[in-house]
């Protein structure tokens, strides 16, 4: 094969994952943003791949750390001492999502 040919055949798989992820998003029935995202965070779960309260947790600090508190020092304190312990629990995830992943022979 030339690469012409391995780029058409990739192109080729990818237009069909794309196309079976397009069908199965028109047959699911229209819901609100949060309702879509708790939906995938469900499914996440459900396969093991994460735990919805830690992820719902994280995102949780990442929108404190967003905010700037110039005048509460032990506030931003708190939140930077939660996020360098939230980012110890995200290795860890990674890392477990990753040997997941090698263990069904995808990564």
């Amino acid at each position: 094969m030339n690469k012409l040919q391995v780029a058409l055949w990739e192109a080729d798989r990818h237009a069909e994952a794309l196309s079976d992820a397009l069908s199965e998003w028109d047959a699911t029935p229209v819901m609100s943003l949060e309702q879509l995202e708790q939906d995938r965070l469900n499914r996440l779960e459900k396969l093991g791949y994460l735990n919805v309260d830690d992820w719902l947790r994280w995102r949780e600090l990442r929108n404190r750390l967003a905010h700037e508190y110039p005048d509460q020092p032990e506030l931003r304190f708190a939140t930077l001492r939660a996020a360098a312990g939230a980012a110890h629990e995200l290795v860890a995830a990674y890392g477990a999502w990753r040997q997941r992943l090698a263990g069904a022979g995808l990564a």
